[in-house]
């Protein structure tokens, strides 16, 4: 009950009536109607008034000084019938109200509203229960949705690096098997270099010795010029080898 609504204590099923052992009874429907005590709830030794079973409302006080309005449609037939019909009529605010069930004690009242109030909270704890579930599995689906990316992207990245490094393997190797052939290209043509002044000069060697160790009586032999390899030719006109 919010404490903007009114409620009216006829309809309230803690509006009790004190029997002749001090206990709280149920106020029954008409003397809620009518204001008057039931007769048969005077032979029984009840009050004469209706009380709040939680003391929130002094009713007794209160009818008291009740001042009714005259009401020519009004059910109670006595003064007092009259006030108290008045007084649980009046519209008040009250946090402790219960709706009223025939046949039900005040205490009975209070059990049921508090088994509805558990079972209505045991439903909202259940919808939270559900909702904070949900919101725990958007998480995870957001998470999980997140990683991914990150996974991919991640992924993507590295094969991107992974073809880098590639590229300069690739260009590094390439470099090298250059400069290698270039190295044996340079190695090979000193070596022929070497290989053709050398046999030159194996040449100049034996043509010379050929003349000096031939007979005199030989004829004598013509110059020519020697072909060498490599490109190297040898002129004994000039001594000197020369390569095109």
């Amino acid at each position: 009950m919010t404490e903007e609504t009114t409620v009216k204590c006829q309809d309230c099923g803690l509006l009790a009536v004190v029997d002749a052992e001090k206990k709280h009874r149920e106020c029954p429907q008409e003397w809620r109607d009518d204001g008057d005590r039931p007769t048969w709830l005077a032979r029984e030794g009840c009050s004469h008034s209706p009380a709040c079973h939680v003391g929130e409302f002094k009713l007794a006080d209160e009818y008291k000084v009740a001042v009714p309005p005259h009401d020519p449609d009004t059910k109670a037939r006595t003064e007092k019938g009259r006030k108290y019909l008045h007084v649980i009529t009046m519209p008040r605010v009250c946090p402790k109200h219960v709706p009223y069930r025939v046949q039900l004690t005040p205490e009975q009242h209070i059990e049921q509203a508090e088994r509805a109030a558990r079972r209505s909270a045991d439903a909202t704890w259940e919808r939270e229960k559900m909702d904070i579930h949900r919101e725990i599995e958007l998480m995870r689906m957001n998470w999980q949705a997140e990683q991914a990316i990150k996974q991919r992207h991640w992924q993507e990245d590295f094969a991107a690096k992974q073809a880098e490094e590639k590229r300069n393997d690739d260009r590094v190797q390439r470099e090298w098997q250059a400069g290698e052939a270039e190295k044996q290209r340079k190695h090979d043509r000193k070596w022929r270099i070497i290989a053709g002044i050398g046999g030159a000069v194996c040449t100049i060697v034996g043509f010379f010795g050929g003349i000096y160790f031939a007979p005199t009586n030989s004829p004598p032999v013509e110059p020519r010029a020697i072909q060498l390899t490599d490109q190297v030719q040898f002129n004994p006109k000039t001594t000197t080898p020369s390569t095109k």
